[in-house]
């Protein structure tokens, strides 16, 4: 059986990581996503945690594929 060719697209947001797998004509084979926190210590400040990020990352990747 041939392999086929597909395409990972990340994309990530205020409050979670979206990860698409895609057929090279552009059709959506699957979609996951991986929600992190906004940490907000004071008005008008907002923080991440890079931690956090990957974490999602690997949590929505693996779930996609």
């Amino acid at each position: 059986m041939p392999a086929k060719d597909y395409v990972l697209g990340i994309d990530f947001g205020t409050n979670s990581v979206r990860v698409g797998i895609f057929d090279l004509a552009g059709n959506e084979i699957v979609f996951r996503d991986a929600a992190y926190d906004l940490i907000t210590p004071k008005t008008g400040y907002a923080e991440q945690n890079v931690a956090d990020w990957w974490a999602a990352l690997c949590t929505a990747s693996n779930a996609a594929i």
